[in-house]
């Protein structure tokens, strides 16, 4: 198990980011964890790489927003909030 992680919880794995252009196209970016290693520092950087451009970000699943909001709390600096 990873820390702060117990057998009942849940923990997000992987995202998908569809980011529309001006010119009416979209872009894809994607993230799926390999391994056994614990994957909730890596997804959230790349979430918010992924991110980094976006004027507005919409999530579609109740499920997804409770994840999403957990990783938010991994990135957030010591101290601070999500």
């Amino acid at each position: 198990m990873w820390p702060d992680v117990g057998p009942w919880r849940q923990v997000v794995v992987q995202f998908s980011y569809h980011e529309q252009q001006a010119d009416g196209t979209f872009t894809h970016r994607a993230y799926l964890a390999e391994g056994p290693g614990d994957p909730r520092e890596e997804l959230a950087l790349q979430l918010l790489d992924a991110t980094a451009g976006a004027e507005k970000i919409v999530m579609y699943s109740h499920f997804r927003a409770d994840q999403n909001q957990g990783a938010g709390r991994l990135a957030s600096p010591p101290g601070g909030s999500a």
